[in-house]
């Protein structure tokens, strides 16, 4: 007779579109998971403008929930249980209308998970990102309700009010908080030691944190990829491509590419720079910005892209840049998948990158937010095609080594394995 499945509920597990690097790795994760002895229950924000979107983790066996509620009365009894928080946000001196709507996420959270947890077998309940929002919830819930409770945590352990500004007065209102949350869970979990170190900040040591990276299908991100489509829509044939894929924020560092291009262009005329992703508030400062520089139709801003045309992208490119300017960003999965497609990255020496591209050998790190350093590394790629094609095959090989995302689900089902001691159906 097989072993009952293990019940896990992930709290505001975000599934794409769009695919940041969290709704990536729970697309292959949650199935895998349901696949290989769990069941998976996962709460996301809110229902999407398809309902078939959601389709296919359903067939895989993910069962998915919407946190919004407009269930009034419900939200004012939720929130009479959790003082802790409301007096961490009244501290806060956030806005009214913010706190509203962070208090009605919460609630939402907790209601609906809530009603998993009392209705199906739950064991584990799972917070993605946020200790002080998902993390509360989920820890309210597996005190409440004795359940075995995960967090993993990224970049913000704490909010901040800037985007550039990693730490700051708002984020020391919710260093108890946030302490109290990490100290229940049962494990710490954290896809870099970069981001590991960050509970440090509210006195926690970084070696209760254990690291499990993220990973990418290798398979699909390769460097055999067809890029003919690409090459002919943007007039690439006979062009120096240098991919900048991601979120267009300051804090991914776009903007350093911008001031870099003219410098690269000096020295490589027929460079193009493609920026790949949705606007976050700064596209039209960059627009102004190349149009002040002359740089016409090298510099395309070409907008989010299909999830399917990414790895065309990055195997249509000579160089991949990651050029972050905070220390948030925990890993950079796009690094990776450009390593998987062969090609060397130029990453800022900051955050978890140095993780990821090991200087010298699968490209090269930089100063961050410097230009003149981005310039210097991308102009010497892209003038030595030997290099190039040396450090892009080391990219791949470490990518498939350390990156796969195979081995790395297997690794996460085995640390809830050991979590509850159990062996799962497989």
């Amino acid at each position: 007779m097989s072993q009952r499945k293990i019940g896990l509920l992930v709290i505001n597990g975000p599934l794409p579109p769009p695919y940041g690097g969290i709704a990536t790795y729970l697309a292959h994760t949650l199935p895998f998971l349901a696949t290989h002895g769990f069941d998976v229950h996962t709460i996301v924000d809110r229902p999407p403008m398809d309902p078939r979107q959601y389709d296919e983790f359903r067939r895989a066996g993910v069962s998915i929930y919407y946190g919004e509620t407009r269930h009034s009365r419900k939200i004012a009894e939720i929130i009479k249980r959790i003082p802790l928080w409301i007096s961490t946000m009244v501290g806060s001196r956030m806005g009214p209308a913010t706190m509203a709507r962070a208090a009605k996420s919460i609630a939402g959270w907790i209601a609906i998970s809530e009603e998993v947890v009392k209705t199906r077998r739950i064991d584990i309940i799972h917070a993605y990102d946020y200790p002080w929002a998902q993390g509360f919830a989920a820890a309210h819930l597996a005190k409440r309700y004795n359940k075995k409770f995960v967090q993993t945590i990224f970049g913000e352990v704490v909010p901040h009010i800037s985007e550039l500004v990693h730490h700051d007065e708002r984020g020391n209102r919710f260093k108890r908080l946030v302490r109290r949350i990490l100290e229940q869970s049962n494990l710490i979990l954290s896809v870099s030691h970069h981001c590991a170190r960050e509970i440090s900040h509210v006195g926690l040591e970084p070696e209760r944190v254990k690291v499990t990276y993220y990973g990418i299908d290798v398979q699909r991100f390769r460097p055999d990829v067809d890029t003919s489509a690409i090459r002919l829509q943007y007039s690439l044939d006979g062009k120096r491509v240098v991919l900048f894929l991601g979120q267009v924020r300051s804090r991914k560092g776009p903007q350093v590419l911008l001031d870099a291009a003219p410098l690269i262009l000096r020295r490589i005329p027929n460079a193009v720079f493609l920026v790949v992703g949705p606007d976050c508030g700064i596209a039209a400062d960059l627009l102004a910005r190349a149009y002040e520089l002359n740089l016409g139709s090298k510099f395309l801003m070409l907008g989010p892209k299909p999830d399917e045309m990414l790895p065309a992208f990055f195997a249509a490119s000579d160089v991949f840049v990651f050029p972050s300017c905070t220390a948030i960003e925990c890993l950079g999965l796009t690094s990776i998948q450009a390593m998987a497609c062969g090609k060397p990255v130029v990453g800022s020496n900051i955050n978890g990158v140095p993780e990821v591209v090991i200087d010298g050998t699968t490209g090269f790190l930089v100063e961050p937010c410097n230009p003149e350093a981005l310039a210097e590394k991308v102009s010497l790629l892209l003038e030595d095609d030997d290099l190039r094609r040396r450090m892009g095959a080391a990219g791949r090989q470490r990518a498939v080594e350390h990156f796969d995302r195979d081995r790395l689900a297997h690794e996460l089902l085995d640390l809830y394995n050991d979590l509850l001691r159990v062996r799962a159906t497989t």
